[in-house]
């Protein structure tokens, strides 16, 4: 478990990431920086809304991006190896889609990294499944 009061968020809507690029050309962008963030820590939890049954399009570049790490920045690649893995996902369907969180395990699993589960939190109109899903996630937000 974790202090709330050292608990850095970083908003990739707020950074500039440029797509994966086969020449590196977007080596200067706010990747690396991120990644030094990430580096820092023992935990890593990512958060997304579920768009058209995956991560959201910035999430999705950010993953697209850690092919760098095991390109032309291999050393920090490395680094990762031990750090755990958390996945929180919001949307309206009543649970996450099948295989949503496919590229969250393969991605621990190729940096050795620790997935250590999701949770989903429903938003939804239904009260009752409404009120079930922050039971889980208030619950789940235990074991980090």
């Amino acid at each position: 478990m974790f202090s709330k009061d050292v608990v850095d968020i970083i908003d990739l809507n707020l950074h500039s990431i440029s797509a994966y690029d086969y020449e590196y050309a977007n080596d200067g962008d706010d990747f690396l920086k991120i990644i030094e963030c990430v580096q820092s820590t023992d935990t890593v939890i990512f958060a997304t809304p579920v768009y058209w049954y995956s991560m959201s399009g910035a999430l999705k570049i950010f993953f697209d991006r850690l092919a760098d790490l095991i390109t032309i920045h291999k050393k920090i690649g490395r680094s990762l190896a031990g750090k755990g893995i958390y996945l929180i996902a919001t949307g309206t369907d009543e649970a996450l889609p099948d295989g949503f969180e496919v590229p969250f395990l393969r991605t621990a699993d190729y940096f050795d990294m620790v997935y250590r589960g999701a949770a989903y939190l429903y938003t939804g109109d239904d009260r009752a499944l409404r009120a079930a899903s922050e039971n889980a996630l208030r619950e789940f937000a235990f074991k980090l």
